[in-house]
């Protein structure tokens, strides 16, 4: 049984249409998005996308990084939940190498927006 819904998983295929170097770069934009770093570019600017497309994309990178930060996963952990992918091997190595680089970062923000969140509906 996997970790990941069909419908997950149909959420990535744009993900997994882009090449490895775009995947690099944009995952690592997402990462940023999620540690709430600035961006200055687009996503748009920086590979080549169709900028109708960004906000879709973006939405859909940090879902997956939001999703698998969550975890503190050994590489054999990650390669569990995310086999059943269609992303290449050369795609699933970018996507662990940018966890990895900043996944403690990532789950102290996202811990930190959680507790926001319930800090914000405990006012109301």
């Amino acid at each position: 049984m996997s970790l990941l819904s069909e419908k997950f998983l149909k959420e990535l295929i744009p993900l997994e249409n882009l090449d490895d170097e775009s995947l690099g770069t944009a995952l690592v934009f997402g990462a940023n998005v999620l540690m709430n770093k600035d961006n200055s570019n687009k996503l748009s600017e920086l590979i080549e996308i169709d900028p109708n497309d960004e906000n879709e994309l973006v939405r859909r990178m940090v879902n997956l990084l939001t999703f698998l930060a969550k975890f503190k996963l050994s590489e054999k952990e990650f390669r569990s939940i995310i086999d059943n992918t269609k992303f290449s091997e050369s795609k699933k190595k970018i996507i662990f190498e940018v966890l990895q680089n900043n996944q403690d970062e990532m789950r102290k923000n996202l811990q930190k927006l959680a507790g926001d969140e319930k800090f914000q509906a405990s006012e109301t």
